[in-house]
């Protein structure tokens, strides 16, 4: 599971269509929109490595898009 803040939508999105590139599956997606960032709360399921793998790029995703 991943829990985070962001500021652009957009990332939602390209963390969905990231997941499936791992062959991995959202289960649980959670987002409230706030005035600044929306929160994000996102589940998924699949192999344990291919989900390691993908929590660690939805981190470069998230850290890249906080200093755009």
């Amino acid at each position: 599971m991943y829990e985070g803040d962001v500021r652009d939508s957009r990332c939602i999105a390209r963390i969905i269509n990231l997941a499936y590139r791992f062959n991995c599956a959202p289960t649980l997606i959670d987002a409230q929109a706030a005035a600044h960032a929306t929160r994000l709360r996102i589940a998924f399921s699949g192999a344990p490595d291919a989900i390691v793998r993908l929590i660690a790029q939805i981190g470069k995703i998230v850290a890249d898009e906080a200093f755009a």
